[in-house]
């Protein structure tokens, strides 16, 4: 997987984390990988305005992600006090209904 990526990362490809934080993100195989974005799942951050512990934790993945250089998506930003918190904490980007809902191509 790390040769397959590094050979598109050296066609151009941006290789990026989808869903870190959910189920078993293996960090040594991330760190390995050296993904230049990483996306924190939404699980993570959906509940952040209301739960101290979850915020914490979602504070020292984008911690992580920045000793790894790779920029932040904070997934599931759904209200203005998720958008404030995630912005604070030093993501680079955010995503969801708050912003903006999916819309079509075309």
């Amino acid at each position: 997987m790390i040769e397959v990526c590094n050979h598109f990362r050296t066609l151009g490809a941006t290789i990026i984390v989808d869903d870190f934080g959910s189920g078993y993100s293996n960090i040594d195989e991330i760190v390995k990988l050296e993904p230049q974005v990483i996306k924190l799942d939404g699980s993570l951050i959906r509940n952040i305005d209301q739960d101290v512990k979850q915020r914490r934790i979602a504070e020292q993945l984008v911690k992580l992600c920045q000793v790894l250089n790779a920029k932040t998506v904070a997934e599931f930003v759904h209200n203005q006090t998720v958008c404030r918190i995630s912005e604070d904490m030093g993501v680079d980007y955010l995503q969801g209904y708050f912003l903006g809902r999916p819309s079509r191509l075309g």
